[in-house]
């Protein structure tokens, strides 16, 4: 009788210890597929922002491109604004010296 107890509890403690080390390496391959799985994740994320903010560097850089030759256009304007304003004012001054000379 004292065997068959023995045999029983042999068996037991087999059985607990054989389950406790299926789940704690059971564990350990879990915890590393996860940890993968994590990295593949924040790998594949950061190579969407990377993307991203190469994409929205290229449109500032033509933002930026347009916007200089904007400003040297409008620098241009404002020169021929004044030359014109200048002109005119030299024709709107000349009228008065000839309108007075004619006795107007």
């Amino acid at each position: 009788m004292l065997d068959t107890w023995i045999a029983i509890l042999g068996g037991v403690i087999a059985t607990v210890t054989s389950g406790f080390a299926s789940w704690f390496f059971a564990k350990r391959k879990y915890n590393a597929e996860v940890d993968t799985n994590l990295i593949s994740n924040m790998q594949d994320s950061l190579e969407f922002y990377k993307s991203l903010a190469d994409d929205n560097k290229a449109r500032l850089d033509d933002v930026l491109t347009e916007n200089a030759e904007l400003r040297k256009e409008v620098a241009e304007l404002r020169e021929q604004v004044s030359r014109l304003t200048s002109a005119l004012a030299d024709y709107g001054l000349q009228r008065l010296v000839e309108d007075k000379e004619a006795g107007k």
